[in-house]
């Protein structure tokens, strides 16, 4: 039986690397957006996904911001957790936040 495959967005996030584990956890085959080869070692190295890098694999999403970005990353996945925020200044940290309330909290 083939593993469905989900697509997480910001995995190196506290949260993100929550789901990462936990869909790994639950037999499913993790596929992750990253925007830097960095971000992948990151993963690669991480005492909880090392032994199980047979079920991730790697797209890049350098720009998350344009339309279309996640268009390759899309392609055969069952699922996507996007957790990933573009965050271009840190300023934008406490925008970001109180929009999102408003408008789902």
């Amino acid at each position: 039986m083939t593993q469905e495959l989900v697509l997480i967005t910001g995995g190196t996030g506290f949260v993100g690397y929550a789901c990462v584990v936990r869909a790994l956890d639950q037999s499913y085959r993790v596929r992750l957006a990253v925007r830097s080869q960095n971000s992948i070692e990151v993963i690669k190295n991480a005492p909880s996904c090392r032994p199980r890098l047979d079920s991730i694999e790697f797209v890049a999403v350098n720009d998350i911001t344009q339309e279309g970005a996640f268009n390759e990353a899309m392609q055969g996945v069952s699922y996507v957790i996007h957790v990933a925020s573009p965050t271009p200044r840190p300023d934008m940290v406490g925008i970001i936040t109180e929009e999102t309330l408003r408008e789902h909290g």
